[in-house]
């Protein structure tokens, strides 16, 4: 491979930092550009430095970022793109013209704040969480419904420990507000219960402490259940999510498009 591209292999890097060089060259290989590698460093320079040294990320997602660019959907600059740079990259597909956001429709940010305040807890909707539910309406809702059950202290959780569970005596530090540092070590985790819970242990600032938790897997030997899980329950902010009145199985249901102004009840729940 590095016949193909030059025989002695210089720090193209300064050229054009990025991520993925190595990856960036064997793509020029594999569109049969190998044998003019030094004219695609060139070219990338070039291109790079006509666009402000953009931030290069990899070169899926560089190329994705650059066709983005260039066909307006971050604005136009002033005396637009340069050609015939922008033609050669976007090809046949549109370009947008002025402002991007000017053929969005309307959006009534005051009725947003209404109605997000009678989703979620008043007190906690601000006017940037009104903004960032009119951008993003679906991945708020799940952040407020995450924060609702867990409480807003899981942002100070340090990152690794939000994803990936502790280990046992790792320590972590929870920065819960200016000045208070509390220090958590995990202990050990009890049993599952026939209601679905586990006891876990774990240390507070030196101070041991035990909380019940509601576990939703299935424990068990050689694969096999032994203990059932607690089943799924109805959340109140989540709009379609009905508590059932007792334990059971839901036998019969009306279907989607069937018109239910002549029927008694929705669905028959039998008791289990």
């Amino acid at each position: 491979m590095r016949s193909a591209f030059t025989p002695e292999p210089k720090s193209a890097t300064l050229l054009w930092p990025r991520h993925g060089n190595c990856f960036f060259g064997l793509q020029s290989l594999s569109l049969g550009l190998g044998e003019q590698w030094e004219k695609v460093k060139t070219a990338y320079a070039q291109a790079n430095r006509a666009l402000g040294d953009i931030v290069k990320v990899n070169p899926e997602t560089t190329t994705q970022h650059v066709e983005d660019l260039l066909q307006g959907n971050l604005g136009q600059p002033a005396g637009g793109f340069p050609e015939p740079l922008t033609s050669r990259v976007i090809k046949d597909k549109k370009n947008i013209a002025g402002r991007p956001g000017a053929g969005l429709s309307p959006v009534n940010l005051r009725q947003q704040e209404i109605d997000l305040k009678d989703k979620h807890d008043k007190s906690s909707i601000t006017y940037r969480d009104v903004m960032s539910s009119a951008m993003y309406p679906q991945v708020f809702d799940e952040f407020k419904n995450w924060q609702g059950k867990y409480s807003k202290y899981t942002e100070a959780i340090p990152t690794r420990a939000f994803l990936t569970p502790l280990d046992e005596d790792e320590e972590v530090e929870v920065d819960i507000s200016k000045g208070n540092i509390t220090h958590i070590k995990y202990r050990a985790m009890g049993e599952l219960q026939p209601n679905g819970t586990r006891e876990v242990f774990f240390d507070t600032n030196g101070v041991p402490r035990t909380v019940e938790i509601v576990d939703t897997t299935d424990q068990g030997e050689g694969g096999s259940p032994i203990r059932k899980a607690a089943r799924e329950k109805a959340l109140p902010d989540v709009l379609g999510s009905v508590g059932a009145p007792m334990a059971g199985e839901v036998m019969q249901g009306c279907q989607v498009t069937q018109d239910i102004s002549n029927i008694h009840g929705l669905w028959t729940v039998q008791c289990t």
